[in-house]
């Protein structure tokens, strides 16, 4: 879009000048409020600024002529705001498009990278837990029983190898499991025998004073 640029109101009871300098040649670019001609009248000598940013696209004037005020001395090529704007929006939005595709294409590779350390890590669990039987079979030598069986007879306190199995060729399974350590908690606590004291000489019994009997209950609770 072409703007004109005309001689503004220099000063008061002056209406003509004349052209001391152009400063600017056409073809060049210039912003806002930048001096385009230089003007001398009988009072001063002052600039004439652009009112536009663009490009100059014509000067009807040249050094040495005289103007009057509102007369065309320049005509400015202004880009249309609009079509600037249009032009800085499609910009800024490849830029987005760019910074978006830039960020997904960091969060695909951070959760390749998990995703790999991840594998990795259940691979490792899974050597582990299958090493861990096979030792577990290999301490336990022939006891037929599988190791879920065995981690359970260890929770239960239960040595397998005093355990009967009744699973197909002798293998030992949770109930045979199970039923031991039930049968084990219904026998009869072992009572630990006195020694035969009368080997060492003559025994006399006699009965036993208050304090006795409630040193020897104190005695029997802490070392149960």
């Amino acid at each position: 879009m072409k703007k004109e640029v005309k001689i503004p109101d220099i000063a008061e009871n002056v209406e003509t000048g004349l052209i001391a300098s152009v400063l600017v040649s056409e073809g060049d670019k210039v912003s806002k409020d930048q001096p385009l001609v230089e003007i001398e009248t009988d009072k001063a000598t002052t600039d004439i600024p652009s009112d536009y940013e663009g490009v100059v696209d014509e000067i009807k004037v040249s050094q040495g002529d005289e103007v009057k005020v509102n007369e065309v001395i320049m005509i400015i090529d202004v880009q249309d705001s609009s079509e600037g704007d249009e032009e800085d929006d499609q910009k800024e939005e490849q830029e987005e498009k760019e910074e978006k595709e830039e960020k997904e294409k960091g969060v695909e590779e951070s959760e390749e990278e998990e995703e790999k350390t991840e594998k990795k890590k259940e691979k490792s669990s899974k050597e582990d837990k299958q090493k861990k039987e096979e030792s577990e079979e290999q301490d336990l030598g022939d006891v037929p029983a599988p190791p879920s069986v065995r981690r359970f007879a260890r929770e239960q306190e239960v040595d397998i190898s005093e355990v009967k199995g009744t699973g197909p060729g002798g293998r030992i399974t949770k109930d045979d499991v199970e039923n031991y350590a039930n049968q084990s908690e219904q026998k009869p606590k072992k009572t630990q025998q006195l020694p035969d004291f009368e080997k060492w000489g003559s025994v006399s019994k006699e009965k036993m004073s208050n304090i006795r009997k409630i040193t020897a209950t104190s005695t029997s609770c802490n070392a149960v």
